[in-house]
């Protein structure tokens, strides 16, 4: 029996290597914009750094149990939830006005969405 194209394996290889490319690129690139957020929102550079800091922190934390989700939910609704939240948390970041949105928006919701469209796992004895 024949599969169908998108079951492929080459398929599925090159389809996570460009949700991982765009996911931990983007995340990498939050260094470049640290001078930038601190002129438009007023908020410290180590105030920024720590809202970073933050992101990788719940993007640790929250790993297993997205992996959990994506076991009982599915990989697909997991990588478009966490699609929606790096989304969200982007477009808070960009229109930031004070230090509470740089931190919900750049910590928290990109800290959620890097562990969604990460490398997600979970214990199974």
């Amino acid at each position: 029996m024949r599969q169908t194209w998108w079951r492929d394996p080459l398929v599925a290889l090159i389809a996570a290597a460009l949700v991982l490319s765009l996911s931990m690129g983007l995340r990498q690139t939050f260094g470049l914009f640290i001078e930038h957020l601190h002129l438009t929102t007023g908020t410290s550079i180590s105030g920024i750094s720590l809202s970073i800091a933050f992101q990788n922190l719940l993007w640790g934390a929250a790993t297993p149990f997205v992996g959990m989700l994506a076991d009982r939910y599915g990989t697909g609704r997991c990588l478009v939830g966490g699609g929606v939240l790096y989304s969200a948390g982007l477009a808070m970041l960009a229109f930031a006005d004070s230090p509470l949105m740089v931190h919900l928006g750049g910590g928290l919701l990109v800290g959620l969405a890097v562990a969604a469209t990460g490398f997600p796992w979970s214990w199974q004895p």
